[in-house]
């Protein structure tokens, strides 16, 4: 399933850009993986848990059967004492002969205990790489599942080749709403979109409806999700969010995050960057590098 987390709006008016801000935050403030391939990864945890218990079963088999080849080898030596001095009351050459048989004994014992103990080593050794090799392959990396963030901006009807190409979309951006007050949070479906909601806020709010109009009608659209919040609107050009719409990013977070979920994709938290750090760079670009 490949899923386009698209974010909308005119950075240049403040709250406008929550939902470029937005896509851009969630992107890099979390990793996302299909749920199966940590599923995989666990599964293979587990298998090298098992091995490694398999392993030390095995290397502690072969440290029993070295103390029991030490203990039988003291046995046999302490036979051979005492049948030396058995032996002591009888010709020499009988003597010669038992002290031979004896040392073959021992001889054909200790090869016995080399190759057994060769086998076990060969086997642990064969276990191990084997678990080796499966956790490296736990998570594949051409995975059809995958999840591409993108900041349509202002774009609007130019996004729709991109758009086409996935197979589920959440939208997110700013709309307007009747009744509705400044940071109130929608989040539907495009073929059930709410009576109230107007999408008469902003010139690029209305080219983005039209947009999916017309995917709609060419039979285009993939299934379509609407994460909406209504702007504290403030006139004059500025990067300065609003207080009601960072506290309103909060609940977008946690319904962007539970939707991913739901479709299949687990995530790991590694920053911690709120819409508002996102939108800093956007005022400092052109007066320096700084990459957004």
């Amino acid at each position: 399933m490949r899923v386009l987390v698209l974010g909308i709006g005119n950075v240049i008016y403040a709250d406008e850009g929550i939902g470029v801000h937005f896509v851009r935050a969630l992107a890099q403030n979390y990793k996302f993986y299909p749920k199966a391939a940590a599923r995989n990864s666990m599964a293979s945890e587990d298998f090298a848990a098992q091995n490694f218990m398999q392993n030390s079963a095995q290397v502690s088999a072969i440290q029993n059967s070295t103390s029991q080849n030490s203990i039988e080898r003291n046995s046999l030596q302490n036979f051979a004492d005492e049948n030396s001095i058995f032996k002591q009351n009888f010709a020499t050459a009988n003597l010669d002969r038992n002290s031979t048989s004896e040392n073959s004994a021992k001889q054909n014992f200790a090869s016995n205990s080399t190759s057994q103990n060769s086998a076990i080593n060969s086997a642990a050794q064969s276990s191990i790489n084997a678990n080796l090799v499966a956790k490296n392959l736990a998570v594949p990396s051409d995975s059809a599942d995958q999840i591409s963030f993108i900041d349509g901006g202002t774009l609007a009807s130019f996004l729709m080749p991109t758009m086409a190409e996935f197979d589920e979309i959440l939208l997110v951006d700013c709309i307007n709403a009747d009744g509705a007050k400044g940071g109130e949070v929608y989040f539907f479906d495009y073929n059930a979109m709410p009576k109230q909601i107007s999408w008469s806020g902003s010139a690029h709010e209305v080219e983005m409806l039209q947009t999916l109009q017309m995917m709609d009608l060419c039979g285009d659209l993939p299934h379509v999700k609407i994460l909406a919040v209504v702007p504290q609107r403030i006139e004059e050009a500025s990067f300065k969010l609003s207080s009601v719409i960072l506290e309103s990013s909060k609940i977008m977070e946690k319904t962007a995050l539970k939707y991913l979920s739901d479709l299949g994709f687990a995530h790991e938290k590694i920053a911690d960057l709120s819409a508002q750090d996102i939108a800093d760079r956007f005022a400092k670009r052109g007066r320096d590098d700084s990459s957004i």
